[in-house]
């Protein structure tokens, strides 16, 4: 099932030159998925407006015909889909009986002509601030054509069409559901057993000689361990279904435990109704009862189907039946009573974008440790047959055969950066760079400049400014990746608490200077990091700022102690710490070459306007009282603001060992953009980097 982050009404307006005949025109207004691009599918017709009057009279000056069509298009948007639409022009030459304006059943139509065609994407459309969206159409050059213009001149003026849209009452209406638990079910003697199991387990763990972490209590110990005075609290789950037997968790109430007549207040559970169901209020979702146990977290215990419609209709006071499946039979188990629900508007996410009230940032980190091998070598997960153009033109983004980490750089790329206040920040981590050789966790790859071979990952030669720390289009994005990938030494080991202070110190520079903006960071990696509790340390402070980080691991590595640490950081384990808000999410994103990689991807992506939206309704914010009062440069500047930018003089008189045994707060400070600077090669001929040794990734 699709759940579409809005639902948008389109209306469409053309610019004709000046016609010769008495002709009407009308449009035939087309859409694709990118997924039906992908099967090689046709567009599908979503309509033919009506019929409205183009024509000019003999002596009227040679000027430009503008038509508004009444008919409204509506069209879901899907914030990690791209959609293609496509309008065709048609004029049809009229034979009046009374007058040429009253186009009714009095007038008769023949003679009918394609006049222009064109294409836009639905995206591009959302995300640009133009009102109207104007899209040039291809004029149709044949005799045919010409003959029904004025002059032949005017057949140079083009035909336009302008798009203006809407977004439904429904995209901008948030749930409220209140639940209280009457006769939650007690402790089964399944669950009892397992308690003591977990205990004897936990004695166990007391008397043994190694430390012991099974893979789904990775991270554990860097939460604070299991909440034991939390032990079979109860917890409210709302899926929607995405398949046949397949539910989607999309919200968890607190975890509470039920008093001694087994009644539990669930709280207000707040949510989009989008992403409840897609607007459809009809659609199926499930409320589901979990149980927390510390031995495997929630588990299920009973649950119960309905409709938001059905919800509504019930009104106050009103009870559903909790089951649970018992021998393969559905078995009563408890009551949920229905204290409130009600929907309200709220601002939309592109209410924020198109009202520029918030800077929407988007930064990518790439991992460089020597696990992903050489770039040299064909096994590689850094490997392209592409070469590195040394010009920065960006004429070589699509030769060769793309490399994994390229393939999500573009998805995530095209995903994202409509929405993007100033296109997106590129990082490196685990790598040893130029001049000094020394290991980075965090340094920049972005263009900056003259966007030359000089500037290599950000900064500008030496001794100038940084001017520009964002990839502004896809071709600079594959530009700065490879450039960087042949310059740095893979090394290691895999660490992200250096990026993800990074994430942290600039959110906290944006709230200190009143700017309003939010990140969407990304972290491209093939394996597992070692420094758990730094990371976790610094993903559990940045929950409470403007920022949502998705983890995609790249390749065919195991990811499962990954997916374990998100479940657990999220609240889902049951241990003492967990982040304020849900803003982290991991995503297999393999080798991105099958469709399942890519749906996968697509749909890590897709929650993050909801994720952006939960933090601007904690915040308070609104777009339309919001005041204005930073620049894009306020972006950018953020990046050479975190630290102090050393001199050239400065730099070389650091030496290695202690350029990589900084502080890391200054560490992260610095290698922001100090690490952008190296020596002017000679040439067009980029820097040898050292030799990689897989020893260097433990």
């Amino acid at each position: 099932m699709e759940y579409p982050l809005s639902q948008l009404d389109l209306r469409f307006a053309v610019r004709i030159p000046p016609l010769s005949k008495r002709a009407g025109c009308f449009l035939d207004v087309q859409h694709q998925d990118e997924r039906a691009l992908e099967r090689g599918m046709a567009f599908d017709s979503l309509g033919r407006s009506e019929l409205s009057s183009c024509s000019f009279a003999a002596s009227a000056p040679a000027a430009e015909a503008r038509i508004a069509f009444q008919k409204v298009y509506c069209l879901p948007h899907f914030f990690e889909r791209r959609k293609k639409i496509r309008v065709i022009v048609f004029l049809e030459k009229l034979l009046v009986r009374e007058s040429m304006l009253q186009l009714s059943s009095k007038v008769r139509h023949n003679e009918q002509l394609l006049l222009a065609c064109g294409e836009f994407s639905l995206k591009d459309m959302v995300a640009s601030k133009a009102e109207p969206f104007t899209v040039a159409l291809d004029m149709q050059e044949t005799p045919e054509a010409k003959h029904w213009l004025r002059t032949t001149d005017d057949a140079k003026r083009g035909v336009d069409v302008l798009v203006t849209f809407t977004e439904r009452t429904s995209a901008r209406m948030i749930a409220s559901i209140h639940f209280m638990g009457r006769d939650m079910p007690s402790k089964s003697f399944v669950l009892s057993k397992r308690r003591s199991l977990t205990r004897s387990f936990r004695k166990f763990l007391s008397t043994a000689d190694t430390p012991y972490e099974s893979t789904d209590e990775y991270g554990g110990s860097a939460l604070g361990g299991r909440n034991w005075e939390q032990e079979n609290a109860l917890s409210l789950v709302v899926q929607r279904p995405l398949q046949s037997d397949v539910w989607e968790s999309v919200l968890r109430s607190a975890p509470i435990s039920a008093d001694s007549k087994g009644g539990a207040d669930f709280g207000p559970l707040t949510l989009s109704r989008h992403q409840l169901n897609g607007g459809e209020d009809g659609r199926t979702i499930r409320i589901e009862l979990q149980r927390l146990s510390l031995g495997e977290g929630f588990v299920r215990v009973a649950y119960a189907e309905t409709t938001l419609r059905r919800l509504l209709d019930l009104g106050r006071s009103r009870r559903l039946v909790l089951v649970s499946i018992a021998d393969g039979k559905l078995q009563p188990c408890g009551e949920l009573e229905l204290v409130s629900v009600s929907l309200s508007p709220s601002p939309s996410f592109l209410e924020f974008h198109r009202s520029e009230s918030v800077i929407i940032d988007t930064t990518v980190a790439i991992d460089f440790t020597a696990s992903n091998l050489d770039p040299s070598i064909a096994q590689s997960l850094h490997n392209s047959s592409a070469r590195v153009s040394l010009t920065g033109s960006g004429t070589n983004g699509d030769e060769g055969t793309l490399n994994p980490y390229e393939r999500c750089l573009c998805q995530v790329y095209e995903l994202l950066s409509p929405y993007s206040a100033s296109g997106m920040s590129m990082f490196g981590f685990g790598a040893r760079i130029p001049p000094l050789w020394g290991t980075s966790h965090c340094f920049s790859l972005s263009p900056g400049g003259a966007y030359t071979a000089a500037s290599m990952c950000g900064g500008g030669k030496q001794g100038q400014p940084f001017t520009d720390l964002t990839c502004t289009d896809r071709e600079k994005v594959l530009y700065a990746y490879r450039r960087a990938a042949h310059q740095v030494a893979f090394a290691g080991p895999t660490l992200f608490a250096h990026f993800i202070r990074m994430l942290r110190i600039r959110s906290e520079k944006f709230v200190a200077e009143r700017i309003p903006a939010y990140t969407f960071a990304i972290i491209l990696t093939d394996g597992v990091m070692k420094d758990l509790v730094e990371t976790v340390s610094e993903l559990i402070q940045l929950s409470s700022l403007g920022c949502s980080v998705v983890i995609m691991g790249v390749g065919s590595s195991n990811f499962a102690p990954l997916e374990a640490l998100v479940r657990n950081i999220s609240g889902a384990g049951g241990y003492q710490n967990a982040l304020v808000r849900n803003m982290v999410q991991f995503v297999d994103a393999g080798t991105l070459r099958t469709e399942s990689d890519i749906l996968r991807l697509q749909s890590a992506i897709g929650r993050l306007p909801h994720e952006f939206m939960e933090f601007m309704r904690t915040e308070n914010v609104d777009p339309a009282a919001a005041n204005r009062t930073w620049s894009r440069a306020d972006l950018s500047a953020s990046f050479r603001n975190i630290g102090i930018v050393p001199s050239p003089e400065q730099m070389s008189a650091v030496s290695a060992e202690s350029y990589r045994n900084v502080a890391i707060e200054e560490h992260v400070r610095m290698l922001v953009n100090s690490s952008t600077r190296i020596q002017e090669p000679s040439g067009e001929v980029l820097a040898r980097r050292p030799a990689v040794s897989s020893r260097d990734d433990s």
